[in-house]
């Protein structure tokens, strides 16, 4: 690194100052009863419209349905009953897919068929709700484990994508 220049340069992966391993000063630092406190009170009420960041609840159902915890859980199951072995070529671990035998593009479409009184945009909570119970989104019977090859040959591979533009 040139004399004088500090810090992440073009060309370098991490900076001289920034080295792979290194530790936060802040690790490990016991913040007092009275600090917590106050943080606590000070960050309460960060919700929703409240949070610095909030930019009008732009988060689509689409993508509020695919963060529960439901989901993961869902996986979690595909991968289990698979014991984390690729369906199609038999590979055994590494960078696992679950893969919607039926695309969750289409059981959206009929989850919103189904509850129709609802609009997607000013009833996202209560569609959300709604979500957890509908059982097709989280029928193991319809996900299959695939490797990032397997899962790119598939032909709904992506139409998420495609979808969620116009939901």
């Amino acid at each position: 690194m040139p004399k004088g220049k500090k810090g992440f340069q073009k060309g370098n992966k991490l900076g001289e100052k920034f080295k792979k391993g290194m530790v936060a000063w802040s690790r490990g630092l016991r913040l007092s009863d009275e600090i917590r406190a106050t943080m606590k009170k000070n960050h309460a009420d960060f919700r929703r419209e409240k949070h610095p960041n909030w930019r009008g609840g732009r988060t689509s159902v689409y993508d509020l349905i695919r963060q529960l915890l439901e989901s993961k859980n869902w996986k979690t199951e595909c991968l289990k009953r698979d014991k984390y072995t690729y369906q199609e070529c038999g590979q055994h671990g590494g960078a696992l897919h679950i893969h919607h035998k039926i695309t969750f593009s289409k059981l959206l479409s009929e989850f919103l068929d189904e509850y129709d009184q609802f609009s997607p945009i000013e009833d996202k909570e209560t569609l959300v709700r709604l979500a957890v119970k509908w059982k097709p989104f989280w029928d193991v019977t319809n996900g299959q484990t695939l490797c990032f090859d397997c899962h790119e040959k598939t032909d709904t591979y992506l139409c998420k994508k495609n979808k969620r533009k116009t939901l």
